[in-house]
């Protein structure tokens, strides 16, 4: 499929065939597509999780207000951001850098004390907030990756209660049941949304129209 006939092709799955699975070497193409994603200086600060354990499982649904796709999903896929970013995530960042570019890291110090700088303007509250962000472009482009592949899902945002552990998780599980997909596909979104409407904005000039839409 071409990228804009997989975005016509997603949708937010609700229901899923609990029999079936991704297969292996798909689910890795789809992880690294989250290393290999963009962020901020390219920090990306936060942790991509793979959960498989069923008490784990349960334990984040009743979490996420016991909502049902994280027990149903063939996978389910945590990104959790970081608490605690400072000059020892930089540091760690700037040594893998100078590693995968093959140089010495002395060549990366400067950028080093750009970000450090950059971050040191922000408090504890507002570097979680900046993680946040980052963790969405993951999703983005994990979602964008899935589509392609033909796998659907649907993202779960959850932040924690816990003051002292702001923590966002974001959730994905991939697979929907055959029924949902023939439901889905069935559908004429356009037609349901335009009856809906029809009588409403007869007669009425497009300036107006386009204001109550």
């Amino acid at each position: 499929m071409s990228l804009v006939k997989s975005f016509e092709w997603r949708y937010a799955t609700k229901k899923y065939d609990t029999a079936r699975k991704v297969d292996p070497a798909v689910l890795a193409d789809l992880t690294e597509t989250v290393r290999l994603a963009p962020s901020s200086f390219g920090l990306q600060p936060y942790k991509f999780l793979l959960i498989e354990d069923k008490a784990k499982l349960e334990e984040i649904s009743r979490a996420a207000h016991g909502q049902p796709q994280i027990t149903t999903g063939a996978h389910v896929m945590v990104l959790a951001v970081e608490t605690d970013i400072d000059e020892k995530t930089v540091a760690s960042y700037i040594d893998k850098a100078a590693i995968a570019r093959q140089t010495e890291r002395k060549n990366l110090e400067a950028r080093e004390q750009f970000v450090n700088t950059v971050l040191s303007k922000l408090d504890y509250n507002q570097r979680i907030v900046w993680a946040e962000k980052q963790a969405f472009l993951a999703v983005g482009v994990f979602v964008s990756a899935a589509a392609e592949a033909g796998i659907d899902g649907v993202e779960v945002f959850y932040q924690t209660v816990k003051q002292d552990d702001p923590n966002t998780l974001v959730f994905f599980e991939v697979f929907k049941s055959q029924q949902a997909l023939k439901d889905h596909l069935a559908a004429d979104y356009t037609q349901a949304f335009f009856a809906g409407v029809k009588d409403k904005l007869a007669g009425k000039p497009a300036s107006k129209i386009l204001k109550e839409l």
